[in-house]
């Protein structure tokens, strides 16, 4: 190279542009304090503030660069044998350096002896090592290796010392390994060589009790008879399990048997056959994978005897405060049921925790849960109680979940608790508001006094407040022996007259603008309102979602009796199940 390029005399680039076009790219890539990007890491030494080096090599300062980065960096650690820190800890060093460094670089204009100051002590920050080790109390660095921890400080301080290009420890290691595992093949083969040649009969053991012998040599091929007796010294060589069939885990649930507790119970059973017991974690396993069995088979049977019914489905639910785990302590469950005129008992779909007590938290759970069995098309009624939170017109569990299936549903208060309001307002009209809560707190005190009571010769206290209360003491009564007979009277019952039965035939031709769910306001004499009140064009909905057959309508009242489709409707209709 010429003298006046090596003197610096930048008039002579002219005379060798390659020179320059080289100088000025350097001069355009280089970086503040870095010198150029660096195209790898060294191999041999652990790395410094060379990793802004390597990071800007990829371009930006992106999150997947940065990742990169560490998992060079860590690589190259692993070589080392010194254990390092959590990733997430690497993460915040390298963007806690990366954020030191451009606030240098933003100064680097400025000439003022602060910034001068802040300079060398970034270059000296970014020729320290880039420290990523694990904490020194971590058990992995306690049992660390004198050797590697000599290597560490070095690189801590003086930088003298350097890793070999040949992990001769490592090579070690693994020819050991490859030895092993030939010493051990060489032994199955051995042993296998001298079960044959002793010509004995191996029993396999398949499932409970299944065995299996080996083929005689006269009537198969030599080929043939080699693979058997491979296989079977194979199998006879692995040790024998007992095995958990579904009826045993069954039983094991019934008895909310865990599965640590089922693994003392096998391992006793196992030890009285001569056989291995599975594990805690096999049982746990093995439990789920039944339980998941039995759900999805459960879910398919009863998904089968709805589509062959063609039934229609009456949506239960009510929730229920539950005891839970011991970190969870009780639990507001809800239990979600389905039943049908054309299906005998009741189907639990599931018991969904809640995370409230609002209609939004139920409605979403049911609606989630009748989708995942697939009856959102077969729902035709809700059945509930009487809460706030069932029946909000705005925010109740039945007003949501018909905006979310995207239908109305017949709506079919729970019997009991329409009793229970009957109960309540006799319960006001006599004692007054004496509760705001579920307990009475007369009665309350009346069984705490109990035990104390002189109950020979007992009489009853003829309290001048009941005198005035006979009517409702009467009505009341006779409404909960209504509610607590086993057979209902419907709208279809003999109790009907024949003239209410014709007045209601033709109140469903009037489009009378009456709320399904509500009256808005009572009337004046609620004694005086009779079933035909409460009919209107509105009313044949429920013949639609119990899929009724409606045409006996056409026919005199007096000729129903004889009607197929009358008696049909009747029989569905009292085969509902309307109670929670």
């Amino acid at each position: 190279m010429p003298l006046d390029i090596l003197l610096g005399d930048g008039n002579s680039f002219g005379a060798y542009p390659d020179v320059k076009i080289a100088r000025s790219t350097r001069k355009q890539t280089e970086l503040f304090l870095l010198a150029q990007p660096l195209e790898a890491l060294s191999q041999i030494v652990l790395p410094t503030g060379d990793v802004l080096r390597r990071l800007f090599c990829h371009g930006s300062n992106s999150k997947d660069n940065r990742k990169a980065v560490i998992d060079e960096v860590v690589r190259v650690w692993e070589r080392a044998h010194i254990p390092v820190a959590p990733l997430r800890s690497i993460m915040k060093k390298l963007e806690t350096l990366v954020g030191k460094y451009e606030v240098g670089k933003k100064a680097k204009k400025r000439q003022s002896e602060g910034d001068k100051v802040s300079d060398a002590l970034l270059q000296g920050h970014l020729a320290s090592l880039f420290d990523i080790a694990a904490p020194a109390t971590s058990s992995s660095m306690i049992h660390l290796k004198q050797k590697d921890k000599d290597f560490l400080d070095d690189q801590r301080g003086q930088r003298k010392m350097v890793m070999s290009t040949v992990d001769k420890e490592s090579m070690a290691k693994e020819s050991r390994k490859h030895e092993r595992l030939a010493a051990e093949r060489r032994r199955k083969e051995k042993q296998l060589a001298e079960t044959l040649e002793r010509g004995e009969m191996i029993e396999l053991v398949t499932g409970s009790s299944a065995t299996a012998e080996c083929a005689d040599s006269s009537t198969s091929s030599s080929d043939t008879n080699s693979s058997a007796r491979g296989s079977a010294a194979a199998s006879a060589s692995r040790p024998k399990r007992l095995k958990i069939t579904k009826e045993v885990a069954t039983a094991a649930d019934r008895v909310k048997l865990t599965s640590r507790g089922a693994h003392h119970v096998f391992s006793a059973i196992a030890a009285d056959q001569g056989v291995l017991s599975p594990s805690t974690s096999s049982i746990r396993r093995h439990r789920k994978v039944l339980r998941k069995e039995t759900a999805e088979a459960a879910v398919k049977d009863y998904r089968n005897q709805v589509q062959e019914h063609d039934a229609v489905l009456i949506l239960h639910w009510d929730g229920k405060l539950l005891p839970g785990s011991e970190s969870q302590g009780h639990v507001d469950r809800l239990a979600i049921i389905v039943t049908s005129p054309s299906l005998e008992g009741e189907k639990l779909l599931a018991i969904p925790a809640l995370p409230s007590g609002t209609g939004e938290a139920m409605a979403s759970k049911v609606e989630e849960t009748i989708r995942h069995w697939k009856f959102e098309d077969r729902v035709g009624g809700l059945c509930f109680d009487t809460t706030a939170s069932n029946t909000g017109v705005h925010a109740g569990c039945c007003t949501l979940l018909e905006q979310k299936l995207g239908r109305p549903l017949l709506n079919l208060a729970c019997r009991h608790h329409v009793m229970e309001l009957i109960l309540a307002s006799a319960f006001k009209a006599t004692f007054g508001d004496a509760t705001s809560g579920p307990d009475v707190q007369l009665f309350k005190r009346f069984q705490k006094k109990w035990p104390t009571l002189i109950k020979a010769n007992a009489t009853i206290i003829n309290d001048p407040r009941l005198a005035d209360h006979d009517e409702w003491k009467r009505t009341t009564l006779e409404a909960l022996a209504k509610a607590a007979a086993t057979t209902r009277d419907d709208y279809k019952g003999d109790k009907v007259t024949i003239e209410e039965k014709t007045k209601m035939v033709e109140k469903l031709a009037i489009n009378k603008d009456l709320d399904k769910k509500r009256w808005t306001t009572a009337p004046q004499d609620p004694s005086s309102v009779t079933l035909s009140d409460l009919v209107t064009k509105e009313s044949l909905f429920s013949f639609t979602e119990l899929k009724l057959d409606a045409s006996f309508l056409q026919s005199p009242v007096l000729s129903w009796k004889e009607n197929e489709a009358y008696n049909q409707g009747k029989e569905t209709v009292q085969h509902l199940a309307v109670g929670q």
